[in-house]
């Protein structure tokens, strides 16, 4: 993407925001662009149940509303007054959307007096479940309202937005081409996309960024196995949870999952060694183990990662199944 685009650096949740109310303004303001003011119109269209909406009345931004049964107010990102309706649109870049969030929303304007509320998402990046209650505005259905007017449309701002979405394209196909090491953010959303699209791993599988005191990663997890299948590790219900398959950056880790305040560092450090052993006598010093570390009042304990084997751009199918069946063969 051009340095001088204004979306380089305009790169909040605010500024896609205003981009979305600036291209709404030419509907409700029409004849001053007719080709936006299409564009806009094909925006309003594609919303459920709005196909043949004739009048946009008001646009309005960061409108706080009063959730019923909450004593704080949420802050519904554009809220557009379409006919009869009102169109809630959740606008998310790095953060998941969520349908609690906005069944929120929803309930505030209808306890408010409204009676026809649709909600919308709008989400250019990929992410690991889409929802399946809202419509959502993904990349590729902005792609195929957009690009019919890339030549028409002579707006440095529209411009400059589609160069965005078309960045995020970019990148999150950049792990087709580039070294691991040039891998962040976005480029493994498209991996991760990629495991699950092509079977390798199961499509109903998390990913995303978790934060940590030493910087945090982009991860994914997958294969949770219960207790019950592991029984002849002898782990006991009381303190044990499961054992997972998580990616972490260039690692593809064995995690194990425990009991909140429902365990002692004995019967941890127990299952550690068993996992750690299992997976060391079949994979080697290839498969390099975290050091044990337990502490009771810490709350995060509760996720520890036993050891992992790195993986990069090449070899990763092989890595993966070879964890994977280690894993199946428990």
């Amino acid at each position: 993407m051009r340095e001088n685009n204004l979306f380089n650096w305009a790169t909040s949740e605010l500024s896609q925001d205003g981009f979305i109310c600036w291209l709404m303004s030419f509907a409700k303001n029409p004849g001053i662009n007719p080709q936006l003011e299409a564009c806009a119109w094909e925006f309003i269209h594609r919303i459920p149940n709005l196909e043949n909406a004739k009048r946009l009345l008001s646009i309005e931004r960061q409108v706080a509303v009063k959730i019923p049964g909450e004593q704080q107010k949420g802050l519904i990102d554009v809220l557009l007054t379409v006919d009869d309706c009102k169109v809630v649109i959740e606008d998310k870049i790095n953060l998941s959307v969520d349908d609690a969030q906005m069944d929120k929303y929803i309930a505030a304007l209808k306890a408010a007096g409204e009676k026809n509320v649709i909600g919308v998402f709008y989400k250019p990046i990929s992410q690991w479940r889409f929802s399946t209650k809202y419509f959502t505005f993904k990349r590729d259905v902005l792609f195929s309202i957009f690009n019919p007017y890339k030549n028409k449309i002579h707006s440095d701002i529209f411009a400059d937005y589609l160069e965005y979405l078309e960045h995020f394209e970019s990148e999150e196909t950049a792990y087709k081409t580039l070294p691991i090491s040039q891998w962040w953010g976005i480029r493994y959303h498209g991996f991760f996309q990629h495991l699950k699209n092509s079977g390798l791993i199961p499509k109903d599988s998390w990913y995303g960024y978790v934060s940590n005191v030493q910087g945090g990663f982009m991860c994914m997890n997958w294969s949770w196995k219960t207790p019950q299948y592991v029984q002849k590790f002898k782990f006991t219900d009381k303190h044990f949870e499961g054992l997972y398959l998580q990616l972490e950056n260039n690692k593809i880790c064995v995690k194990m999952g425990l009991e909140h305040g429902n365990f002692n560092a004995k019967d941890v450090r127990y299952a550690w060694d068993t996992v750690r052993n299992y997976f060391r006598n079949k994979l080697g010093a290839e498969f390099e183990f975290v050091r044990f570390a337990f502490s009771r009042g810490n709350k995060n304990a509760r996720w520890m990662t036993v050891g992992y084997i790195l993986y990069d751009e090449k070899n990763y199918r092989q890595q993966i199944q070879r964890m994977q069946q280690l894993f199946d063969d428990l």
